[in-house]
């Protein structure tokens, strides 16, 4: 669902700058289609067959090496903000950072993008001029509940929506009714605040941050990595939602990666 993927929608202009001057790689798939598993492979590089975390009562084995703790051992700065849940320390994703800051902008925050980029950039103002620093920021934004603040919210809306936002499971009745088919004007009602939720990240994270990134000299000389965890299901293969299945729209991701020094 973004521009620089041939996505119909004017959904990601700072994400389509990012990746003018990036490798953007089109054939990436996520190792799993929800929040958890996903996370530890791409902050371990395992499958989930060598990491054995498949379940929300599981966690990391504290013997794994983790990107932030392979960066420390460099002598590099490890930070992370990330909006909680399956992305909590509990589960393990905190080895290895000098610190880890969970719940700015958590999954129901209609503004958790917003919230990110704020303690982000307060970060670097205070941490990043003297160290090699890893700074890994997550967000729950473009992900059930569709909910953004306005002008976003209603960017793409069809005139007649009949919702201005959803909690699209609690909607449906929950997770035994993820299969339950809705009328193609609530799918469309749907995807469309889906993009919202990406236009709002791209505006309120993206754009600031490569800014801040840009003022404060670091832009052109740090390794800069977008991508996401898993997709989302709008009826593509009747369900909803991710984490059931192991379609395009679940597991096909971005992968945008802006090398040091590399403008084109």
């Amino acid at each position: 669902h973004l521009r620089c993927y041939c996505y119909y929608r004017e959904t990601s202009p700072n994400i389509d700058a990012l990746a003018s001057d990036s490798a953007l790689f089109t054939n990436v798939y996520a190792s799993s289609p929800w929040t958890l598993p996903s996370h530890v492979a791409m902050l371990t590089s395992l499958h989930g067959v060598h990491h054995q975390v498949y379940h929300d009562n599981e966690k990391m084995d504290p013997a794994l090496l983790t990107l932030a703790e392979a960066l420390r051992q460099n002598h590099y700065f490890c930070s992370a903000f990330v909006g909680g849940g399956f992305v909590s320390g509990a589960y393990g994703f905190s080895k290895g950072f000098d610190s880890y800051r969970e719940g700015d902008g958590g999954v129901f925050s209609q503004n958790a993008a917003e919230i990110l980029y704020t303690v982000a950039a307060e970060w670097l103002d205070q941490n990043a001029r003297d160290k090699n620093f890893f700074l890994f920021l997550h967000t729950y934004q473009p992900h059930d509940p569709y909910a953004c603040p306005e002008p976003y919210r209603s960017m793409f809306l069809a005139e007649n929506a009949p919702w201005r936002h959803v909690n699209l499971l609690g909607h449906l009745g929950g997770r035994p009714n993820i299969f339950r088919a809705l009328s193609e004007e609530e799918r469309q009602n749907a995807i469309s605040l889906y993009d919202s939720e990406i236009r709002y990240t791209d505006e309120k994270l993206i754009g600031p941050l490569l800014r801040k990134l840009k003022e404060m000299g670091f832009y052109d000389k740090t390794l800069i990595v977008l991508t996401s965890d898993h997709g989302e299901e709008f009826y593509d293969h009747s369900s909803w939602g991710h984490g059931h299945q192991l379609y395009d729209e679940s597991l096909k991701v971005p992968l945008i990666i802006k090398f040091p020094g590399s403008r084109y």
